[in-house]
C-alpha cells in the first residue's frame, strides 16, 4: 500500500447500480459495498484534520525511537492526497492510518486503547501457551498508510449493527461444525481480496490493530464516530481460531458505550458478527 513517504522510518465480478456496487461469491453469496452520492470537499477537509492530528496523537505516544515524523503542513498534504485518490473512485469508506508495528508496538497500541475486558488468555502473549503471539497480533504490514473501509449498503438500514461489518450470518471459517462446506467469512474475504475492484486499489481484512488505530483515532477525534458499536461485532481473519480450555474459539472485538472489549466467539452464523474489508492505494 502506498505508505506516507515523509513518514521516515531509520530502519525501514460484479454489477452495480447508483447506490452500491454487488460481488457475487461462490455459493450464491453477494456482498453490496456502498457507493457515495456526491464528494463534499468540506467533509474530506475534515477527515484529513482529523487523520493529520491523529498522526501526531500517535508521534507522541509511541514506543518506538527510529520513526522521524515530518513537520504538519509536509503530512497534512500526504495525507490530503491519499484521502482524494480514495474517495474520487467513487465508494463510502470510513477512512483512518494503518500502523505498522515498526511505528508502534502492539502493546503499546492495546494500551492506549484501554480496553475494559480483555480475556487475557487469548488476547495477551504468553498468557496461555495456546492464545495469539505477538507475531499474530504484529501482523506483516509495516509503515503508516492512509486507507479506508468499505462500508456495507443495506436496503433496509440495521441501525444497529455497523455499516463497516460485511458477510454477517456466515460461519467465521470450517471449524464450526456443519460449515466444512458451506461459505465462511475467512473464504469469502479472501475472494473479495482477489477481486480486481479498480487498478489503484490495494485490499486487505481489517485487521486487530487496524481496529485499535480506528477506536484510537475516534476516541480522540471530537466528531469521529466510535467504530464497530452496539451489537456488532468484529472479527479478524488473520487471527486463526484458537482452542482455550478445550474451546474453540475466535478472537473477536466490540465496543459498548465507547468502551473496548477484547474477547472471543464460537464463530458460529450470527448477523451482528462480521469481518470487514480495507482498502489502500497502490
Amino acid at each position: 500500500m502506498r505508505k506516507l513517504t515523509s513518514v521516515k522510518l531509520v530502519v525501514a465480478g460484479a454489477a452495480r447500480d447508483g447506490n452500491y456496487k454487488e460481488f457475487a461469491l461462490p455459493k450464491g453469496h453477494r456482498v453490496r459495498l456502498a457507493l457515495r452520492k456526491q464528494l463534499v470537499v468540506s467533509e474530506l477537509e475534515e477527515i484529513i484534520d482529523r487523520l493529520t492530528d491523529y498522526a501526531y496523537f500517535i508521534a507522541k505516544h509511541s514506543d518506538k525511537e527510529n520513526v522521524v515524523w515530518p513537520k504538519k503542513p509536509a503530512l497534512r498534504k500526504q495525507i490530503q492526497e491519499s484521502v482524494y485518490g480514495l474517495y474520487v473512485r467513487g465508494y463510502e469508506l470510513e477512512c483512518f492510518l494503518r500502523l505498522g508495528a515498526d511505528v508502534i508496538s502492539t502493546e503499546r497500541l492495546t494500551e492506549l486503547a484501554n480496553p475494559e475486558y480483555i480475556y487475557d488468555r487469548l488476547w495477551i502473549p504468553g498468557h496461555d501457551r495456546k492464545g495469539f503471539t505477538e507475531d499474530d497480533l504484529d501482523g506483516t504490514f509495516t509503515g503508516v498508510s492512509v486507507c479506508g473501509v468499505f462500508l456495507r449498503y443495506d436496503e433496509k438500514p440495521l441501525d444497529s449493527i455497523d455499516r463497516k461489518l460485511i458477510l454477517l450470518n456466515m460461519p467465521f471459517d470450517s471449524g464450526m461444525m456443519g460449515s466444512l462446506h458451506v461459505m465462511t467469512q475467512v473464504k469469502a474475504i479472501e475472494g473479495l481480496v482477489g477481486f480486481d475492484f479498480d487498478p489503484v486499489f490495494e485490499k486487505a481484512p481489517v485487521s486487530y490493530r487496524d481496529s485499535l488505530s480506528m477506536y484510537l483515532m475516534a476516541k480522540n477525534s471530537k466528531t469521529g464516530a466510535m467504530p464497530y458499536t452496539g451489537e456488532g461485532v468484529l472479527a479478524f481473519p488473520e487471527l486463526r481460531r484458537r482452542k482455550i480450555y478445550d474451546m474453540s474459539m475466535v478472537g473477536a472485538s466490540q465496543v459498548q458505550d465507547g468502551i473496548l472489549h477484547l474477547g472471543g466467539t464460537k464463530g458460529d452464523a450470527r448477523w451482528c458478527r462480521g469481518v470487514s474489508l480495507l482498502v489502500g492505494l497502490r
